[in-house]
């Protein structure tokens, strides 16, 4: 079995098959499946590096972005949180068709424990905050907006002459950087999108200057 226990960074170094999205978070759900472990090596070469960025990113909210000790604490927490009751947040997560709302759902999470993380270090008397909790946007806006955004470049682009696959990964791109507030050295940090910074930011240019065409044809 997987030594997959809190605090623990894993990492696996060996070439694994590629593995949809959806296959992904099927496998890591079912602990009686023989590609149970694989599946886990998987996520955290996919995720580990998003998880981390986020909690520090939430972690400026308290001018506490580069205290190693928290991030590994709050790390730990989201690993367990993911893990509990038989991965019971991976089976039940809507949206196994697109990776953009699973990364945003893990960029709620990793809020959500950091959140109460310092809340609970301020209870303490451990740690002087004088800095604002925003709070995160709501859940429902943020999904119709991957939706809407999503089906837009989906419709715009499905005449061009590129295949489904980039396609739909120059959407997630998009979306990452536009709605989720991933940074370019984020996005390209993911491995299964295999890009650098400089191709997300021609990305970036180029699905935006998609929408921007589509209001300037619908205000003439």
């Amino acid at each position: 079995m997987l030594p997959l226990f809190p605090g623990i960074l894993l990492y696996c170094k060996q070439n694994l098959p590629a593995m949809h999205f959806s296959d992904l978070l099927d496998f890591c759900s079912n602990r009686r499946d023989e590609c149970y472990e694989k599946a886990w090596y998987e996520f955290e070469r996919r995720y580990r590096k998003v998880i981390f960025g986020r909690i520090r990113l939430h972690l400026k909210r308290f001018n506490a972005a580069n205290n190693i000790s928290y991030v590994e604490d709050i790390s730990s927490q989201v690993t367990e949180r993911l893990l509990d009751n038989d991965c019971w947040v991976l089976q039940i997560f809507r949206g196994r068709d697109n990776e953009g709302k699973f990364i945003n759902f893990l960029n709620i999470i990793c809020f959500r424990i950091t959140i109460n993380y310092m809340k609970a270090l301020l209870k303490s008397n451990r740690v002087d905050l004088n800095s604002v909790i925003i709070p995160i946007e709501d859940k429902i806006i943020i999904e119709e907006l991957f939706d809407f955004c999503s089906e837009t470049l989906r419709a715009e682009l499905q005449s061009s002459q590129k295949s489904l696959f980039y396609i739909e990964r120059d959407i997630l791109v998009f979306l990452m950087r536009t709605i989720t507030g991933f940074k370019s050295k984020e996005v390209a940090q993911v491995p299964s999108l295999n890009l650098n910074e400089h191709n997300v930011d021609i990305i970036m240019y180029r699905l935006s200057d998609v929408f921007k065409n589509k209001a300037h044809d619908k205000n003439h």
